[in-house]
């Protein structure tokens, strides 16, 4: 006999995965949102530093983007797994009870 977890513990711990990185996602846009620069720009150099912040906060932006996606695409992938394995299950069972009738 296989022991697994019921349908409901894997979709509960595939959703609060899926909303730990959410959050942790929403975290650090909010950080990546507070680089700033204190002054505008005048030199070369300040040109520089404001370039490459947009470009770290693009980075973080895109990271953090990717990793919401996969977040949500565990969670359904797991919910459509257990659907799936659920029906089989329940198929099975209907089927041995018609040959033991």
């Amino acid at each position: 006999m296989v022991d697994i977890d019921g349908p409901n513990e894997v979709i509960n711990s595939a959703g609060k995965y899926s909303g730990t990185v959410t959050s942790a996602a929403e975290h650090t846009r909010g950080v990546a949102d507070g680089f700033v620069v204190h002054r505008r720009p005048e030199s070369s150099l300040d040109h520089a530093l404001v370039a490459k912040k947009a470009w770290i906060k693009q980075v973080f932006d895109d990271a953090t983007r990717a990793a919401g996606a996969r977040a949500t695409k565990t969670l359904q992938v797991a919910v459509s797994d257990v659907n799936a394995i659920t029906s089989a299950d329940e198929a099975g069972a209907a089927h041995v009870r018609n040959l033991s009738v």
